[in-house]
């Protein structure tokens, strides 16, 4: 690669319900990326790619020694 120029930012929130026995963390991520590179023909390139990334989960307290998630 010639250059590489990466960026990215991430949300994250985490709720708290039932009388604090079910706990959610909700995250939301997005990436972006710029890669210039030489191809077999020695002319320079520009690549870009950009996705969004999202993750749950869940924690339920059986009791206060059991969790299940």
């Amino acid at each position: 690669f010639l250059t590489e120029q990466p960026s990215s930012f991430y949300f994250f929130d985490a709720l708290s319900l039932l009388d604090d026995r079910l706990h959610i963390s909700l995250g939301l991520r997005h990436d972006d990326i710029e890669q210039q590179y030489r191809d077999a023909n020695g002319e320079n390139r520009t690549a870009t790619a950009s996705q969004w990334t999202r993750r749950a989960g869940f924690v339920y307290k059986l009791r206060p020694e059991l969790h299940v998630y």
